[in-house]
């Protein structure tokens, strides 16, 4: 087994590790979902990740999930130094 640290696909699993197996539906207006795909698509997100987003921010707070993001970059940035990239 290597020490290389290996990455999940995207979509499958989160931060908080885990499969997204699971689904939250709820009951907006029309006007509500239009501005909820607008706001995901300023954010670059789609809906479902800008939702995730959302969730995940009003359940465990934005300051962990920030640390969360920075662990990760630092995992894939020591990755990328061992492997000769900068």
């Amino acid at each position: 087994m290597s020490d290389t640290p290996l990455f999940s696909r995207s979509g499958n699993t989160n931060l908080l590790g885990g499969t997204l197996d699971a689904e939250i539906k709820i009951k907006v207006t029309a006007d509500m979902q239009d501005d909820f795909r607008r706001a995901a698509a300023e954010a670059g997100l789609n809906a479902s990740e800008f939702g995730r987003e959302l969730v995940m921010i009003a359940l465990y707070g934005a300051d962990y999930l920030e640390s969360l993001y920075r662990e990760r970059t630092q995992r894939i940035a020591k990755f990328m130094t061992k492997t000769g990239n900068k």
